[in-house]
């Protein structure tokens, strides 16, 4: 994960700075939030390559905001949350993994990374995908 930057955003100082921490030493760069506010000033300033939103918000609900950022950012969403009952919701509202706590940091580290490198195959065929449709269409456009 050398060199991805990701938006941790949680629901109190305590939890976030452990988490960070976790981060950090797989070589990630972090930016950390409580709560929604923040949240969305930053992801107004830059675009993070990833996303790691706990359920447990002091301002606003995980889920509602899960959808929120899926409309306005294609970066994957690492859900979190303690109660299981969060996982569908979170996976219907735009999450792209979600992860009950709590969790194994070694489990945590490989499912982001699974993540963040699904992202970057997913560019990449999303522009080989136009290549070949454009291909295609030359091949099957008339002669002259």
């Amino acid at each position: 994960m050398n060199g991805k930057t990701l938006l941790l955003i949680g629901q109190n100082d305590v939890l976030i700075d452990l988490t960070k921490k976790i981060l950090e030493r797989s070589g990630c760069s972090v930016r950390c939030v409580v709560g929604l506010t923040g949240a969305e000033e930053q992801l107004s300033s830059s675009a993070p390559d990833g996303i790691i939103l706990d359920t447990e918000l002091p301002d606003g609900n995980g889920v509602e905001f899960c959808r929120k950022l899926r409309s306005k950012t294609n970066a994957p969403i690492m859900y979190t949350s303690s109660d299981r009952e969060d996982e569908l919701p979170a996976l219907q509202a735009g999450a792209t993994d979600y992860l009950k706590k709590p969790y194994d940091n070694e489990v945590f580290i490989a499912r982001l990374n699974v993540m963040l490198s699904t992202k970057t195959t997913r560019k990449i065929n999303g522009k080989h995908r136009k290549r070949t449709t454009a291909c295609a269409a030359q091949l099957s456009a008339p002669k002259k």
